[in-house]
């Protein structure tokens, strides 16, 4: 994964060297809070990031620390939504060793759209994310690891558990001669 060097720096130095209402200098510590944010119209509590003047408390929030802080009230909204967060669609898509580019071209959603998702800046639809929850099912569901069973050594109980949930793999890999060794042919496939 890139990295940008002024965002890494912004998250690690305060936005101005000054405090904003006693002017002293070099006296911000960054510091974690809880704040109400409000989202479409609900209230949520999320934790962030800010920056706190060790001689008189006041708080101030960089660019930075409001872009964590929006990420942050939109992942609460799609916790409350039953929606995927940036942090499940992008641990999924690794999980399956899929680019962005493989993720949108499976799911028909631009690469665009795949990386603000996993930006964690927008919400998506609800049919969006029924469409990653299709795609990405086995791995967000852990039936990723479940695929290869004699390496793993996944019992035949948990398996039977993911299929009574209505787990199926997805199409790439019931297509793949190795995946439907180790798992169709598993006895609670049968």
């Amino acid at each position: 994964m890139k990295t940008n060097r002024r965002n890494e720096t912004a998250k690690t130095a305060p936005p101005t060297d000054e405090c904003v209402a006693c002017g002293a200098e070099d006296s911000y510590v960054r510091a974690l809070t809880s704040t109400q944010k409000e989202f479409r119209g609900e209230p949520f509590s999320v934790k962030h990031h800010h920056w706190k003047c060790s001689k008189c408390g006041v708080a101030v929030l960089g660019d930075a620390e409001m872009d964590e802080a929006m990420r942050a009230t939109v992942a609460a909204y799609q916790c409350a939504h039953d929606l995927l967060t940036a942090e499940e669609i992008r641990t999924a898509r690794e999980r399956m060793k899929w680019s962005q580019s493989q993720l949108a071209d499976r799911t028909g959603l631009g690469i665009a759209t795949i990386k603000r998702l996993e930006g964690g800046g927008v919400v998506q639809t609800e049919t969006n994310d029924e469409c990653l929850r299709d795609i990405l099912g086995s791995a967000l569901n852990g039936a990723f690891v479940f695929m290869h069973t004699e390496k793993f050594g996944v019992g035949e109980a948990h398996l039977t558990e993911l299929w009574d949930k209505g787990w199926t793999p997805p199409v790439e890999v019931r297509d793949h001669e190795v995946a439907l060794d180790a798992c169709f042919d598993h006895p609670c496939f049968a």
